[in-house]
């Protein structure tokens, strides 16, 4: 029985393979094993892979055919993101708070004039 391990998208944090093959199999992937922030997926469903050969990615491969995707999804990424998106809403709700307090200044010192 043969069985067929196609790289269909390669960027710099993504990696997508479709297989096809009539019994499980132990696929070695080329890409150096690197566990901080690489997520490995078969059809949409995170699964584990493991140190190939010391340096490479090894991966369980079901039956059937699938698509197996390597995602970098660094915890350090997602953490920097959300502080940002934090501290730009901070800061526009102090500006417009700021934007606020001198419209409504200007207004009350208006009338008492």
């Amino acid at each position: 029985s043969s069985a067929t391990l196609t790289l269909t998208r390669f960027d710099n944090d993504t990696l997508v393979y479709e297989t096809a093959g009539s019994k499980p199999r132990f696929a070695v992937f080329s890409e150096i094993y690197y566990p901080k922030g690489w997520n490995a997926y078969v059809d949409g469903k995170k699964t584990d892979y493991v140190n190939a050969n010391y340096v490479l990615r090894g991966l369980l491969v079901p039956a059937g055919q699938h698509r197996i995707e390597f995602i970098f999804e660094p915890v350090s990424v997602k953490t920097g993101n959300t502080v940002m998106y934090g501290s730009s809403v901070l800061i526009t709700l102090v500006v417009l708070t700021g934007l606020f307090m001198a419209y409504k200044t200007s207004r009350t010192s208006g009338v008492k004039n």
